[in-house]
């Protein structure tokens, strides 16, 4: 899990009042909170991203008796970093454009955007978006390659999000043509949310294989907008 010291970088590239949305675990969302304190953020909320196909994910003990709840949520640390000192939350929208979240508007007749999102997991189509014309695993085992030179796989990393809920985390916490920063770019998914809808995108990642698919589908979100799902 990411330390203080991270999180403090993170902190110092960020506008004041800028959020960050960390993903965690029901078990140790408390501790990603923790860090995200000690490094100076202020903990704003936690938002629930909520879906029905899971599996138990704990061990059979006897009968219907087994070692832990099956889990059908992922709770999402919602953090600021401080206003610019001195100044108002809505000084600080006007200064720089960061302090508030897209929540609706009263009177509009649509409902407000509350801290739970459900969205299901994502398929085997969104999790290989712009990467289908190039994946052996896809097309016959016919080798490709990428802008690297190097063989293109399926999207196999452990961890990937929905682009729908992506979408919708984007719109809700960054105003329209702001930056988002992504420090565990994974492969991309981010990313093809944050350029579908017209942001900047930064990301990091350490391993180049998922480095390589990053850029990939990211390529394919800027020139093919219109296939990415829409928000949750």
């Amino acid at each position: 899990m990411p330390a203080a010291a991270l999180w403090s970088e993170v902190l110092r590239v960020l506008k004041p009042g800028a959020y960050l949305v960390a993903a965690a675990a029901a078990k140790n969302c408390h501790q990603t909170a923790a860090a995200l304190e000690a490094a100076g953020f202020e903990i704003r909320d936690i938002l629930i991203w909520a879906y029905k196909m899971s599996f138990p994910g704990s061990q059979k003990l006897e009968g219907k008796w087994r070692s832990g709840l099956k889990t059908n949520h992922d709770p999402w640390i919602v953090a600021r970093k401080p206003l610019e000192k001195g100044l108002t939350l809505r000084q600080n929208w006007e200064k720089w454009g960061t302090g508030g979240v897209l929540c609706g508007e009263a009177g509009q007749g649509t409902p407000w955007q509350s801290n739970i999102i459900h969205c299901e997991k994502p398929k085997k189509c969104d999790r290989n978006l712009g990467l289908h014309m190039l994946s052996p695993k896809l097309t016959g085992g016919k080798k490709a390659t990428g802008h690297f030179g190097q063989a293109v796989q399926a999207n196999d990393h452990p961890t990937v999000k929905p682009l729908a809920l992506m979408r919708s985390l984007c719109r809700t916490f960054c105003p329209p043509g702001g930056v988002i920063l992504d420090p565990f770019m994974g492969s991309g998914t981010t990313g093809m949310a944050a350029v579908a809808d017209g942001y900047q995108f930064i990301g990091c990642e350490l391993e180049h294989e998922h480095f390589v698919k990053a850029c990939l589908r990211i390529d394919h979100a800027h020139l093919h907008a219109k296939t990415i799902p829409a928000a949750a």
